[in-house]
């Protein structure tokens, strides 16, 4: 996993390393750095024209760094200063460096005039983005690639940070100290532990209940029981009070149980009353239906383990707030995994907003897990901490994925004590399986079908990222392959 470091924090570190007389030096290394993605992105930088823009503070050092090794590649190098108030007509060229403004922006930029199909790479961040809260000033260009120096920022994720960075990387010019914990992680493919069964495993040592399905929602219920028996689950039973969703199983997933115990909403309670002793997570809410919020309470007082809250279960925490309170006393995980609209009236009912900050808070405060669907999959801990997974592709903008996703979720949480490493593996899983069917016509059964492939492909993940000199972190979408890239990296 790669850190992500806040504007205060990378000061903090600019302040230690002029203190050690040693910020010159990892400018060069930073420039070294930029000239060498140039190079790559021009594919032979001798005879190219590259114009690097430059503004007054470090991040035009950098610049200026990467200027110096380009000359010397050969390359026709052109600095042209930029102000923050005056717009600058940059004149054609092979490449253009935006070394303008860095991680310390924040406020307007009058922005830059760029003549049509000029590449962009931008420097730490595109000028006009604000590197701690991802929101862009109006005339924010987008770069076609960013190179993150040293650490990861928050606004590369958040907010119009994924939309305008373009292709992006870290470059690690020096290795950031240990005593600058990051507040935030960017999780690889490589980071994903996959845990094995051992030779005294049996079905039950990673039993699944999943409570789901009503009427017309049959098939929320059978994605949820296939994706989790599909992800590592020993054995997964099916509390649903709709009958159709047996026959939505029985000729994919005959293996899966159908309990006979119904919800009796008279008295608030199973009949017979549910034995959830032997299961070691649960999953409620996928098309779950009338009574989800008092089902979830009833489950909330009865099972201590993991449990993974969607969909509808998630619209009744968002109805009664006071089912947050409940939450919070659990003894084990809990995992809400709102979309956005999900969100916002989560966070409505709860007297917050949805910024990044309140994410934070909200994850801590009810000691939770707060899985936010969409790109990049952002997932708030209860430490405080957060994860950001950009393996997931647009085609999972269709019905009945994220069914598929709480499945997942509830056979990780099953199958292994990692706690939230298995929340932040799960959100790969799902994303990794959304690439191995790239269509924009992609299907929730489609995308269950592809998540053995993507835990088979990720146990062979090759670990050559971890040393390599650019990691790629995302693309306006996931940048997982090297055919996702518009640079040619030959056979990395």
């Amino acid at each position: 996993m790669f850190g992500i470091y806040s504007a205060d924090q990378m000061r903090e570190l600019d302040r230690q390393l002029v203190a050690k007389r040693s910020l010159d030096e990892i400018i060069d290394r930073a420039g070294y750095g930029i000239a060498n993605l140039a190079a790559r992105i021009l594919k032979v930088p001798y005879g190219k024209t590259v114009v690097v823009l430059i503004g007054t503070g470090n991040n035009a050092k950098d610049g200026q760094a990467a200027a110096r090794v380009l000359s010397r590649m050969g390359a026709k190098v052109r600095i042209e200063p930029v102000t923050r108030r005056e717009s600058l007509k940059v004149p054609r060229a092979d490449l253009v460096i935006d070394a303008v403004l860095g991680f310390g922006f924040h406020g307007e930029f009058s922005g830059i005039g760029l003549l049509g199909g000029q590449k962009i790479l931008s420097i730490d961040v595109p000028s006009g983005l604000d590197a701690d809260s991802g929101i862009a000033s109006p005339n924010t260009s987008p770069a076609n690639f960013t190179v993150s120096l040293v650490g990861l920022k928050p606004g590369l994720f958040l907010g119009d940070g994924p939309r305008l960075c373009g292709e992006t990387y870290l470059y690690r010019a020096v290795e950031v100290p240990k005593d600058l914990e990051p507040e935030g992680w960017s999780v690889a493919p490589q980071d994903v532990s996959l845990v094995r069964r051992d030779l005294e495993s049996h079905k039950w040592t990673a039993g699944v209940a999943v409570f789901a399905g009503s009427t017309g929602m049959a098939g929320a219920a059978a994605l949820a029981c296939g994706a989790a028996m599909r992800s590592g689950a020993g054995i997964v039973h099916l509390m649903s009070a709709e009958p159709s969703a047996w026959f939505g199983l029985f000729h994919e997933d005959p293996e899966i149980v159908l309990s006979n115990s119904r919800w009796d909403s008279k008295d608030n309670r199973f009949d017979p009353e549910l034995d959830l002793s032997r299961f070691k997570s649960v999953v409620i809410g996928p098309g779950l239906g009338e009574h989800s919020r008092e089902i979830l309470r009833h489950l909330l007082g009865r099972f201590d383990g993991p449990m993974v809250i969607d969909a509808d279960a998630l619209s009744g925490v968002a109805q009664d707030p006071t089912l947050l309170e409940a939450i919070r006393c659990r003894v084990g995980e809990t995992v809400l995994t709102p979309h956005a609209g999900e969100l916002s009236k989560l966070m409505r009912a709860s007297n917050s907003d949805t910024s990044h900050s309140a994410l934070v808070e909200f994850a801590r405060s009810h000691l939770l897990y707060l899985l936010v669907k969409g790109f990049p999959t952002r997932i708030y801990g209860p430490d405080g901490k957060y994860y950001v997974v950009a393996s997931n592709g647009s085609n999972l903008a269709s019905a009945g994925t994220g069914d598929v996703l709480s499945g997942i979720l509830g056979a990780r949480l099953a199958a292994s004590d990692r706690g939230g490493a298995s929340v932040v593996d799960a959100a790969m899983i799902h994303g990794l399986a959304s690439q191995l069917s790239p269509s924009d016509s992609l299907t929730a059964y489609d995308l269950m079908k592809q998540i053995p492939g993507a835990i088979s492909l990720l146990s062979r993940w090759p670990q050559a990222w971890n040393s390599a000199p650019f990691v790629p972190i995302q693309a306006t979408g996931p940048l997982c392959f090297s055919s996702q890239s518009q640079i040619d990296w030959g056979e990395s």
